[in-house]
């Protein structure tokens, strides 16, 4: 059984935009240290785009207690491409409880459930971070003089298991 540690993600294109990844990651990070988050760890790290002999593409990948966010910017030919998942991480232990035939899903979720407490920290941390993107994508926007997103492109879509919280938002 895969174990689903996805929180929430969110991608857009804007077109005619042109922006340097590095110039955003490093916005994005100051926007986050800003904001109080002085216990990250930042680095940069690669995946395949899908098989072995793929070319990898580089994501900026920002710990904060046990939430890993990945950031992805790009220019492309029409644009610039941002995009970022939100992921919860496991533990040794609950993974390990995980890999228990039949079982060990339904033990896991009752040893180490999905608390109140973590729902609104990673909500909490997903806001901070999809806010201060989206703020930096504004100011590059508006000094371009470029259309701003819509309505529609400004909404990160969350796991269904993290919804029942929304008065966070």
């Amino acid at each position: 059984m895969k174990i689903k540690n996805n929180h929430s993600k969110w991608s857009v294109i804007i077109k005619k935009l042109d922006y340097s990844s590095i110039d955003f990651y490093n916005e994005f990070i100051e926007a986050l240290q800003h904001h109080g988050y002085k216990d990250l760890s930042v680095s940069l790290t690669s995946f395949s785009k899908s098989k072995i002999m793929s070319s990898k593409r580089f994501y900026l990948k920002v710990t904060w207690r046990n939430y890993d966010y990945y950031l992805y910017a790009s220019s492309r030919l029409d644009g610039f491409y941002v995009s970022w998942h939100l992921v919860l991480k496991h533990s040794f232990y609950q993974l390990l409880l995980y890999k228990i035939p039949i079982t060990g899903y339904k033990l896991g979720k009752k040893v180490f459930p999905k608390t109140n407490n973590k729902i609104k920290m990673a909500l909490i941390f997903m806001n901070c971070a999809h806010g201060s993107i989206l703020k930096i994508i504004d100011t590059i926007i508006c000094k371009q003089r470029l259309n701003n997103l819509t309505e529609k492109d400004r909404v990160p879509i969350v796991d269904k298991v993290y919804r029942k919280l929304d008065y966070v938002y």
